[in-house]
């Protein structure tokens, strides 16, 4: 059975989605905003009267969390309401008036109190979030704020009918105490390896400031790693600076598939630290970013391929895997000076029914352009004066019923006349949402992917979770150059015990790849899979979408399952267009990706 990580509630919702008949309300009203002195309840109080922004002084600013679950159906079963308050500790005011643009004795700022609602729906603990300007009866206003949080609990186990019964097993909070604050552990049983033990924690706020704080450690089966940050993000664009300062090491295994045979696993070590700063210049809505970074980054790729298999590891010294290996990777040793800049000229419009079911989120409508350029410095201890370049670029169009976006990526590294460009790596993807009606959006999407003359391992797998065509999980075909076009049609259903949102998704997938020059690289025939996707939200604003995916492959492999079951839960409203696995995991863990949303 595969390993899924979602909150208990929307296990147990979803398992009863099949029995029970969903409701299909009117799209859902905004929280309430309520007195400052109310405790959190699980129903919502009539909204207040809401008055235009136009330079009013701001008398006070009255902030409250709501539960995630609320509504009648939750208020008739006592247990279960006792449940979330025991597990849910509601945000703290403290915690929402971080991310306020807006405080009392201001002036009421029509710009600064959406972009204020903005950032409030931009964190990843808060599910629903609304600011509301209201008459204090003075000539003055009330700032009320008013969100539902994002359920907290995180759980996640892995299960097998065979002794050991439980062989992974995650737990923690998504906001701890209500502190804004991620703190979560997993159990892994090693089998013929050692277990595996790790730990995430992060904070998005520090001091009363939108500072994150960050650490990942872990102990794998085979390495480990660990990761300490400490940064002032780029959210938004009234803000004057972002600074950021990452290190960490990693020692882990890259498995490269092959056609007929088991894949084969290749060590990476790294070290990494970066220390960088940017800072904006001209008006919110169209500006330019400035910055300058300082980083180091050593990585050793190991010289002896292993067999990670069920029994142990075992290394590979078969004639034609030596051969496959000698010589292709090398050490790097980089210590650069990097320059950042770049141009946006954005806004951001509120839409529903995208990316979820019936949350809002906000989509960027207009152009982004980024590059960083770093140059090795001999004088820091760096092995040569080679040239970093990093590009990325984004547009946006169209309104809250269609909307098209492009998002690319590209890296490369010049080292001299005699090499040219090597480490390159490139990823874009273009989309397209159209709302046929309040209740069905068809999003379709194409993806490329790929990477030349790299000098860690690299390999793009036609099955690979985050960035391949679903449901070939277990095939082994890869190559240099991945391109996935996909499409789906999700209906949305209605609400389930009025505490979760779902909704039905058909979808399929084509792709192709590109044997290019890594190992056991193929190119390929247009492998297809179609399927169907039940979709839930809790709560029912809920940016993150719990799929339980029905696959089947339409195309021959012999290695792939005809069907897969799938389970996920992701951040889809929240996150900007994110790089598959199999790019990232070979991209230098020092290179300022993005100057813009910087770290």
């Amino acid at each position: 059975m595969r390993r899924v990580s979602v909150p208990i509630a929307a296990i147990v919702l979803m398992a009863s989605a099949a029995t029970v008949r969903a409701q299909r309300p009117a799209p859902p009203a905004a929280p309430t905003p309520v007195p400052a002195d109310a405790k959190p309840s699980s129903t919502q109080l009539p909204p207040p009267l809401a008055v235009a922004c136009t330079g009013q002084p701001i008398r006070s600013v009255v902030t409250r969390a709501e539960y995630p679950l609320t509504g009648e159906w939750l208020a008739r079963v006592p247990k279960l309401e006792a449940a979330q308050r025991w597990l849910h500790t509601p945000t703290r005011n403290s915690v929402l008036r971080s991310f306020l643009l807006l405080k009392e004795g201001d002036t009421c700022n029509e710009e600064l109190r959406a972009e204020s609602e903005r950032l409030l729906r931009a964190q990843p603990f808060i599910a629903m979030a609304t600011v509301v300007a209201t008459d204090a009866g003075d000539g003055g206003v009330i700032l009320d704020v008013a969100v539902i949080d994002e359920v907290s609990v995180v759980l996640g186990i892995d299960v097998n009918t065979k002794s050991p019964f439980v062989h992974d097993f995650r737990g923690g909070s998504a906001n701890l105490l209500g502190s804004g604050s991620y703190l979560a552990g997993e159990w892994r049983d090693g089998l013929a390896y050692r277990d595996e033990w790790s730990i995430q924690a992060a904070s998005y706020v520090l001091m009363g400031q939108p500072i994150q704080m960050s650490f990942t450690g872990a102990r794998r089966m085979m390495g480990g790693d660990w990761a300490f940050g400490v940064a002032y993000p780029f959210q938004t664009d009234y803000q004057r600076s972002a600074w950021k300062l990452t290190i960490g090491q990693s020692d882990t295994y890259i498995p490269l598939v092959r056609p007929d045979t088991d894949a084969v696993s290749i060590g990476l070590r790294r070290a990494y630290v970066e220390l960088g700063a940017i800072t904006r210049l001209g008006s919110p809505g169209s500006l330019f970013l400035l910055g300058v970074a300082l980083t180091g980054e050593i990585e050793t790729p190991s010289t002896q391929p292993m067999l990670l298999r069920a029994t142990g590891p075992l290394p590979d010294t078969t004639a034609a895997t030596i051969a496959t290996f000698n010589n292709r990777y090398s050490t790097s040793d980089s210590r650069r000076i990097n320059f950042m800049a770049g141009y946006r000229r954005v806004r951001f419009l509120r839409v529903t029914g995208f990316d979820v079911l019936e949350g809002t989120q906000d989509v960027r409508q207009g152009f982004e352009g980024g590059a960083v350029v770093g140059r090795g410095m001999t004088e820091f201890g760096a092995a040569e004066r080679d040239v970093l370049l990093a590009t990325t670029l984004y547009g946006g169009v169209g309104d809250t019923y269609r909307f098209a976006t492009l998002d690319a990526q590209w890296q490369g590294r010049y080292r001299d006349a005699a090499v040219g460009w090597d480490d390159m790596t490139w990823s874009a993807r273009a989309q397209y949402h159209w709302r046929l009606r309040l209740d069905r959006t068809v999003i379709a999407s194409v993806e490329w992917s790929g990477g030349s003359r790299e000098h860690v391992p690299f390999q793009l797998a036609l099955g690979e979770g985050s960035g391949g065509v679903r449901g070939l999980g277990n095939s082994r075909a890869a190559g240099a150059e991945r391109v996935v076009a996909r499409i789906e049609d999700r209906w949305y259903l209605g609400r389930l015990f009025r505490v979760a949102a779902v909704g039905l998704a058909p979808f399929a997938d084509v792709g192709v790849l590109r044997a290019g020059d890594v190992p056991f690289g193929a190119n390929t025939d247009p492998a297809v899979s179609v399927g169907v996707s039940l979709l839930g939200a809790v709560p029912p604003p809920s940016r993150r979408l719990f799929r339980l995916d029905v696959i089947y492959r339409v195309t021959p492999d012999r290695f792939a399952s005809q069907w897969t079951f799938a389970v996920s839960l992701r951040d889809v409203a929240r996150v900007v267009f994110q790089e598959p696995a199999d790019i990232t995991r070979s991209r230098s863990r020092s290179i300022p990706a993005s100057v813009f949303n910087y770290p």
